[in-house]
């Protein structure tokens, strides 16, 4: 299933009670919610937000009512090399943001990116399993160096602690030795 892609916005909302008493439109600020599947530019929600969207989304409601842009999990569609400008562009327009969301993509919303769009889904599947398989690696090469440092170190303690026990050694045989 794709991933959802949500979004905290204001609006104005009439209101109806109140416009009747004043005899002209009356308005208030209204934290709004949109919530879309990728691709499916058909069945995209647009509603006041209500509790439950500003806990079931907190991060993204937070970072909303502090004027901050969602951060989006995810590797952009922009930064992946196998797109074009304009590709990345085509698929933003349909509200895919990562190629992750690429990744998930159904075979309906296939349909609706047009052509490529199955193999962009395949190339996208190997480009994650590629970057997680490459993340491993760089994990365990870090760890190799980080514990080969931590080997180095304890060598040169060793060997420190070789010298200062040798050191004591011949000062406690020449202090006998008188």
């Amino acid at each position: 299933m794709a991933q959802e892609t949500v979004r905290f916005f204001q609006d104005k909302q009439q209101l109806g009670f109140a416009s009747e008493q004043a005899g002209h439109p009356v308005f208030e600020d209204v934290d709004m919610v949109e919530i879309g599947i990728p691709g499916d530019m058909t069945n995209i929600i647009i509603r006041p937000a209500t509790d439950r969207d500003k806990q079931n989304y907190a991060a993204l409601y937070n970072a909303y009512k502090q004027g901050l842009e969602p951060s989006v999990e995810g590797t952009p569609v922009e930064a992946w090399p196998r797109l074009t400008r304009a590709q990345a562009a085509n698929y933003k327009a349909l509200n895919f943001q990562t190629v992750e969301q690429i990744a998930e993509m159904s075979d309906a919303a296939a349909g609706k990116v047009g052509m490529g769009a199955m193999a962009d889904r395949t190339a996208a599947k190997s480009y994650l399993a590629l970057a997680k398989d490459s993340a491993l690696a760089q994990k365990q090469a870090l760890d190799i160096e980080r514990q080969n440092n931590e080997i180095t170190d304890l060598k040169r303690q060793i060997a420190d602690l070789a010298a200062l026990v040798q050191t004591k050694e011949k000062g406690t045989l020449h202090v006998k030795g008188k």
